[in-house]
């Protein structure tokens, strides 16, 4: 196992047993199960968007949730899903995600890469397959924009990302949308 993927995959694990425990406690906690959300920036993106491929895919990690359980949405800010394979395949429909990414990112691919026996899938990437597979998300690109993607929406993208959670989330669209904004 390549030390990337390595890594990705024990902070996967952390994030399982971080919704377990969520999941566990939600009733005392007064949290909706089925409205988690979990979002993050370059290795957090890369984070989520890989536990959301496993959980979809019910990986031995993923099993520790419920078998019913996925998450309400994933929020990728320059992210990437890593697995050993060359091409995804997703045995369930994942989650809805917003897909945030600069087109001239150098640090995580914005479209493929290989590495090894490892594939670094990007947004545009898994754009592409969610519209085949015509899975509800939203990619919303930055034209010209380097890394600076994984930490800009915070920054300055709540609209996008709060109309993400409402129409995706909360009003549960089936939509795709696809967003270049030039900057």
């Amino acid at each position: 196992v390549s030390q990337s993927r390595y890594a990705v995959n024990l902070a996967v694990d952390d994030l399982i047993d971080a919704t377990k425990f969520i999941l566990e406690n939600a009733d005392k906690w007064n949290i909706d199960k089925n409205k988690i959300i979990i979002s993050g920036g370059s290795a957090g993106a890369i984070t989520c968007l890989t536990a959301e491929y496993q959980v979809a895919n019910k990986t031995i990690i993923s099993k520790k949730l419920p078998s019913d359980f996925n998450y309400a949405g994933v929020i990728s800010q320059a992210g990437c899903v890593i697995a050993q394979k060359d091409s995804l395949i997703w045995n369930s429909k994942p989650c809805p995600i917003l897909l945030m990414h600069g087109d001239k990112d150098q640090l995580v691919p914005f479209d493929k890469s290989l590495v090894g026996k490892s594939i670094y899938a990007g947004s545009n990437y898994l754009h592409n397959q969610f519209a085949k597979l015509n899975i509800p998300h939203w990619l919303y690109v930055e034209t010209g924009a380097d890394h600076i993607v994984a930490l800009k929406p915070l920054q300055y993208n709540f609209s996008e990302i709060d109309n993400f959670i409402q129409k995706f989330v909360t009003d549960r669209s089936k939509t795709i949308i696809e967003t270049h904004w030039v900057s």
